[in-house]
């Protein structure tokens, strides 16, 4: 006999928690391109870009190409496997899209929740498009709707249980709005896609990107594929168990849930509004270290063999950044030390700093070693608001450098420059297919609102002269 508990009964708590997710799906049924804010509206044409530039560039990872080679192919459906000629499902093409997005760590985000919520919504939401030959304006309007239900669900949960990763948690669940939004459900399909895809969340575990392990990567792809799968799902006459996202999910994914924050500010402040873009290919956390480092050698040349230590104070997310040994490109992009002993090194700190065959370097190694890294509590009081730090140099001669930096560029209270933001692109998307193919599809992301069809855009980020078949 299944006895029915306190939590499977509803009450007045539960039904007021549960009229949050149906005015979430109410939300996000309403939105449409025309009536986005101007502001909005562009800010989602650039998450969309970005994004599909962090996943071009991360695509020619070896691991990836044999993923590509086994799992994609002719037939399947409509949806375009980044990088190659090839379409799939699009259950397919989003897990393999979505895994692309963290290889080089050069992501979206959003600080206030600590996730990354595009890396889930633009390859669920790319992917449906295609399939439904969705068009351009259809498909941003879905890519915001469902970043604002997903960072609400983050809002709440924030902070999440210590020990996970929020890749293919919460973000789930606005991917699977997304992708219902351009099958076209109604505000009552969507409440199921919320509670429903709030089942299909993974609860990965934090270690993985110290350690370099590269299952990682699956982490974003399983959670835009789960999305496909339940909107479709839904969209076929499936149901999802009532409450799911507040009795259920909530509980598990935060240290202290906190439902009234699900409808805060709902349509009346947008959260993709305060989002960051990378400048750098490594953790966010890191990017106020990168900064201070980037000034110190701009003033002046600055040897490994002349620095006797280096010492870094940071919030403890920062700090906790500290192996000065890691063992592989995904460990390095979260190691603090080795970021600082390779942009001394090698002079830069774009992805060819984190290649593979450069962690390793003898020379980093060695001067990863005399680095400190230390938590100050005064800084934890400046985050999420900013990323403090304090980076000091101590040279051989007995000089000592010091830059103090409390937000990076990127944010969206010190953002980055249109051009840059598309130079970054140009970096990321050229070698993989080609100037021109680049080119065209920076084009035809750039202006995506009027685009006919998102098949438009596929065909255009489908392999160009340099891509692989």
């Amino acid at each position: 006999m299944i006895l029915e508990t306190a939590v499977d009964a509803p009450g007045p708590i539960l039904g007021d928690a549960r009229r949050a997710v149906t005015a979430l799906a109410d939300f996000a049924a309403g939105l449409t391109y025309e009536t986005l804010p101007p502001e909005v509206a562009e800010r989602g044409r650039w998450i969309l870009l970005d994004t599909v530039g962090a996943m071009l560039g991360g695509t020619q990872m070896e691991f990836l190409l044999e993923l590509r080679r086994r799992f994609a192919g002719p037939g399947g459906g409509d949806a375009t496997v980044l990088s190659t000629r090839e379409s799939g499902h699009p259950m397919v093409a989003a897990l393999l899209n979505a895994a692309t997005t963290t290889v080089l760590q050069i992501d979206e985000g959003h600080r206030f929740t600590g996730g990354h919520p595009a890396i889930h919504i633009v390859p669920a939401a790319l992917a449906v498009a295609e399939q439904e030959r969705a068009s351009g304006a259809e498909l941003v309007a879905a890519i915001v709707a469902g970043y604002e239900v997903a960072v609400r669900i983050g809002r709440a949960c924030a902070p999440i249980k210590y020990y996970l990763h929020p890749h293919g948690n919460w973000s789930t669940i606005g991917a699977a709005v997304a992708a219902g939004k351009l099958l076209r459900l109604d505000a009552a399909g969507l409440a199921e896609v919320i509670d429903g895809s709030a089942t299909f969340t993974l609860f990965p575990w934090r270690r993985a990107v110290k350690e370099g392990a590269t299952l990682h990567h699956f982490y974003p792809g399983f959670g835009a594929s789960n999305a496909v799968a339940t909107a479709y799902g839904v969209a076929s006459g499936m149901s999802a168990p009532r409450g799911t996202l507040v009795e259920f999910f909530g509980h598990l994914a935060a240290q202290a849930f906190k439902p009234e924050l699900l409808t805060e500010g709902l349509g009346e402040t947008f959260e993709v509004l305060v989002n960051y873009f990378k400048l750098f290919p490594n953790c966010g956390h890191l990017h106020s270290i990168d900064e201070a480092i980037e000034e110190l050698a701009s003033r002046r040349t600055l040897d490994a063999d002349d620095v006797a230590e280096i010492r870094v104070d940071s919030y403890g997310a920062s700090a906790l950044l500290d192996d000065p040994a890691p063992v592989n490109s995904l460990a390095a992009k979260f190691s603090a030390p080795y970021a600082i002993a390779a942009r001394i090194v090698f002079g830069t700190l774009l992805e060819e700093a984190f290649a593979e065959e450069a962690v390793p370097d003898p020379r980093v190694r060695a001067l990863a070693l005399r680095i400190r890294m230390r938590h100050d509590p005064e800084c934890d009081a400046g985050y999420p608001a900013g990323r403090p730090c304090r980076v000091e140099v101590e040279l051989r001669g007995g000089e000592t450098l010091v830059s103090r930096k409390t937000l990076p560029r990127g944010n969206f209270d010190n953002p980055a420059s249109d051009d840059e933001l598309l130079a970054k692109f140009d970096r990321l998307a050229a070698p993989v297919l080609g100037v021109e193919a680049s080119r065209r599809l920076r084009d035809a992301l750039y202006s995506v609102a009027t685009v006919t069809s998102a098949c438009e855009i596929g065909a255009a980020a489908r392999s160009g002269e340099n891509g692989r078949r």
